[in-house]
């Protein structure tokens, strides 16, 4: 669907099965920009499956250039080599006001 501005706060949430306990990053990215961010959910069950939530904080622009707003691309979910790791379920999104 394209690249997407991110807001301050955005969380991905999703299912997951692991095949065994790892640590899961969640990445939202622009590889055209070469930008990222991304979050680490450590001591996930494994075995069967589960919900998490990642949370990630965009960093403010700098030197208040609004037009420096993150664009995200992809979500990428990296575990070590020797873990399968399936997905489900995945949907980003801004929380709402407080």
């Amino acid at each position: 669907r394209g690249r997407r501005p991110l807001p301050e706060d955005v969380r991905v949430r999703f299912s997951y099965r692991l095949s065994k306990p790892a640590a899961l990053n969640v990445v939202l990215g622009d590889p055209a920009k070469k930008w990222q961010q991304a979050a680490v959910l450590e001591d996930l069950t494994a075995g069967q499956w589960q919900t998490a939530e990642a949370t990630l904080k965009r960093e403010s622009a700098r030197n208040g250039a609004a037009d420096r707003i993150p664009m995200a691309a992809e979500v990428r979910f990296l575990v070590p080599s020797d873990v399968e790791l399936l997905i489900d379920d995945l949907l980003v999104y801004e929380p709402a006001a407080k």
